[in-house]
């Protein structure tokens, strides 16, 4: 170990180098410390600290059998200063929450003009399919006409009456559902606008 300190300490000037104890009972015996004896100097002022733990290092090192005498901790450990300009750092930060509310707010609108086209695209799909399943109502309506009448002329037999009543009452329903549909659609065409629309306004 004598020879190790020796070498270790021409090769690399400068650097400290120290053996802690390896075997439990000195570790124990030491209270935990890396050395036998430890000298803490303790006051308020951190360079005059410096100045008397190196004055009192040197004495130690002096006393024969001393071995690895060293401060413990580095006083010479990189340290970094950040200076901020905190006018520009507040206006960063007001252009960066600026910037933000921005672009929330230019989301919030392309979102509400897509619900809108949305809801226009409904109302101008179901309007088309309620037109369409009217002329249905109607003409099954005529057909129920025509088939009362053959009936009562002794014709056909009531069996065919029922069968084009049945299929009246099919389109009436899926008129009827179109027509909730597009009042549904009406009503979110509404939302997505914002309110603020008479019910005269609704599509009737």
């Amino acid at each position: 170990m004598e020879r190790l300190r020796t070498v270790l300490a021409r090769q690399y000037p400068g650097v400290t180098f120290y053996a802690l104890p390896v075997d439990v009972v000195t570790q124990i015996l030491n209270f935990g410390l890396s050395a036998p004896i430890d000298i803490q100097i303790v006051g308020p002022h951190i360079y005059a600290n410096r100045a008397l733990a190196e004055t009192m290092l040197n004495q130690v090192r002096d006393v024969p059998g001393a071995v690895d005498a060293r401060i413990q901790q580095p006083f010479n450990y990189p340290d970094l200063t950040v200076d901020v300009d905190r006018t520009r750092a507040a206006t960063r930060q007001v252009k960066h929450l600026y910037e933000a509310q921005a672009a929330t707010y230019k989301t919030t609108v392309l979102a509400a003009f897509n619900e809108v086209e949305d809801r226009l695209s409904d109302l101008r799909i179901l309007e088309q399919e309620s037109a369409a399943e009217r002329l249905a109502v109607a003409d099954a309506q005529h057909s129920l006409d025509l088939s009362n009448q053959r009936y009562k002329g002794g014709v056909t037999s009531y069996l065919e009456v029922l069968t084009v009543e049945n299929t009246l009452l099919q389109n009436q329903r899926t008129l009827t559902d179109l027509e909730t549909r597009r009042y549904a659609a009406s009503v979110g065409l509404v939302r997505a606008l914002g309110g603020g629309w008479d019910v005269s306004q609704l599509p009737k």
